[in-house]
């Protein structure tokens, strides 16, 4: 997959994603083939499949630090990234 869409901080960059059901979940990850930095997301099976792409190439692009955004919004302490 190549990133192209325009808006995106990983367009024109080659990335990888692969999707693998594990029961009634989905592992998820996405690979920048120039770098080899993988991020990987789980999911609900029912979870559209672009919705998990959009989260994991978010989260890639921040990984890669191509994004101003920080890890968590606010001043509020807690666990996760919200994406």
């Amino acid at each position: 997959m190549s990133a192209n869409t325009s808006n995106s901080p990983l367009a024109g960059r080659e990335i990888i994603v692969e999707f693998i059901e594990l029961g009634k979940a989905v592992r998820v990850a996405a690979i920048d083939a120039l770098t080899g930095e993988e991020v990987v997301i789980q999911a609900g099976i029912k979870t559209p499949r672009s919705e998990m792409e959009r989260v994991v190439l978010a989260k890639l692009a921040r990984r890669l630090g191509l994004t101003s955004e920080s890890k968590r919004p606010g001043d509020k302490p807690g666990r996760g990234i919200k994406v």
